[in-house]
């Protein structure tokens, strides 16, 4: 009974989140958190301050190709890290940022173009609703491609240019008051099936954790080691994980491509433990071990002590590193067309021994240019002295974003998806899942949901939400009712 009064004051005595940011990275191999605080450098440039991090490994393969197979199992794991974190801090963690990668990515360029010349001035609503409406056309394609109505979220979009008038933009400029007549968007918008979304919300609603932003793994990277203003360079980022290889381009100033390569670090786990009989968590160990320089001492299922020599090793998993260095180089040409001027690596699994040197080779680079992440490279993270790896650019990154989304209303690649909400239409039911973009449901994605023909030229419609007239961008909430009459 003592230890249980203990428990309940030592939980009361934590402090809140506040402005606090916490972010995971659930791996297929690994759960990572970190924990930290928005802050400025000597320019007065927002820094994210690394407080404390935790890396818990999976116990079992609850996680294959980097998507969820055991929602319970990885609410565990998740939740050791939660907890670590709280107990190392004193902060209750209930707000992360998380990341979503998987082998079924689909990724959309798409060009959207709108009358604004009725709405005066432009705002940052103006513009919400006008990338809301390009990532709702890079859905809709995506249906019409697969031939049915799947159902797909976007994890994550990248503005390429806007445009007023024929005009091309960087950004607009809101103090300025913008004014025109056509208003443009050329995005790049990346999608993942609602299963896959689902079952990472799933997870953290089973820690008590509410999710602030979903953000797409190459981009929390690319974030982390390359910043906008260096996105002018044709960069390849490749986060190479336990499952998939995620790959991220930038170029002309944003990030202009994606692509996931299905081959990753595993390929060479499961050669070991083809070849040498031993179980996942040995060839785990033997692979980091050799790929580290040194040799490894080892028993197999038949308890018999075995020997490694780290040599002998990279000799050995030469043709799969070639391999996997084939697949990431041929995602890599693919997304950007021709042989980027730098290739990033980071992931854990960017530490196999010879992958950087296969890079180098496929693409004819310099070995100079084929890059393997680490806190050296970081961006906009003060790490206050630890020594970090290939393996935490992308949690940091994680958090990185964060930090950008919440100092910025404009386009961050990142994705705060608020719950589903439910609604009435004229009395009948209609539920919107989390929101394409992760801005608030706002009345013009209700009229998409059912294809309204908002240019019919015989007539006007008569909106009204809970009574009350209502615009395109004005924000619908859980219980809404929705009357919509058409009127000439």
């Amino acid at each position: 009974m003592a230890g249980h009064k203990k428990s309940k004051h030592k939980q009361n005595a934590l402090k809140p989140q506040d402005d606090t940011i916490f972010a995971l990275d659930i791996g297929t191999r690994t759960v990572v958190g970190v924990i930290g605080v928005q802050t400025e450098d000597s320019s007065g440039a927002s820094v994210f301050d690394l407080q404390d991090y935790v890396v818990v490994p999976h116990t079992k393969r609850a996680m294959i190709d980097g998507q969820i197979e055991d929602a319970r199992q990885v609410a565990k794991i998740v939740l050791q890290a939660k907890e670590q974190l709280q107990a190392r801090t004193g902060i209750k963690l209930k707000r992360v940022s998380i990341s979503a990668s998987g082998h079924s990515i689909k990724t959309k360029r798409v060009t959207y173009e709108t009358d604004v010349s009725a709405a005066g001035v432009i705002t940052r609503d103006t513009i919400r609703s006008l990338e809301l409406e390009a990532i709702q056309q890079a859905s809709a394609q995506i249906n019409d491609e697969r031939g049915v109505v799947t159902p797909y979220h976007c994890v994550g979009f990248s503005v390429i240019t806007y445009s007023l008038d024929g005009h091309k933009l960087f950004d607009f400029k809101f103090d300025e008051s913008p004014k025109g007549t056509t208003a443009g968007v050329e995005l790049v918008a990346t999608f993942l099936p609602n299963a896959v979304v689902d079952g990472l919300y799933s997870v953290m609603d089973m820690c008590s954790l509410t999710v602030e932003n979903l953000i797409l793994e190459s981009v929390a990277a690319m974030n982390a080691v390359a910043p906008t203003e260096t996105r002018f360079s044709n960069i390849a980022l490749v986060d190479i994980g336990a499952g998939t290889s995620d790959i991220a381009v930038s170029k002309n100033g944003s990030i202009a491509a994606y692509a996931t390569a299905t081959i990753s670090g595993d390929e060479i786990t499961e050669m070991i433990i083809k070849s040498h009989f031993v179980d996942f968590d040995t060839a785990e160990r033997i692979k980091q071990t050799c790929c580290s320089g040194e040799d490894c001492s080892y028993k197999d299922v038949f308890g018999i002590e075995r020997f490694f020599n780290a040599k002998e090793f990279v000799e050995r998993i030469k043709p799969i590193v070639e391999t996997l260095a084939t697949a990431i180089c041929e995602n890599i040409i693919a997304a950007n067309t021709t042989t980027p001027a730098v290739v990033f690596l980071v992931g854990g699994g960017s530490l196999v021994k010879g992958l950087p040197q296969a890079i180098s080779a496929n693409l004819s680079l310099p070995l100079d240019r084929v890059v393997v992440g680490s806190d050296g490279e970081l961006k906009s993270i003060n790490t206050n002295g630890k020594t970090l790896g290939a393996e935490m650019i992308t949690p940091l990154g994680i958090a990185v974003t964060a930090m950008m989304k919440r100092e910025s209303s404009a386009s961050v690649i990142a994705a705060p998806a608020p719950n589903t909400i439910k609604v009435t239409l004229n009395g009948d039911a209609v539920e919107l899942s989390p929101n394409a973009n992760g801005s608030p449901h706002t009345f013009i994605e209700l009229l998409n949901y059912i294809d309204l023909d908002l240019d019919d030229p015989q007539g006007k419609y008569f909106t009204m939400v809970n009574g009350k007239i209502a615009g395109f961008s004005d924000i619908l909430k859980n219980g809404d009712e929705v009357v919509l009459e058409w009127q000439k």
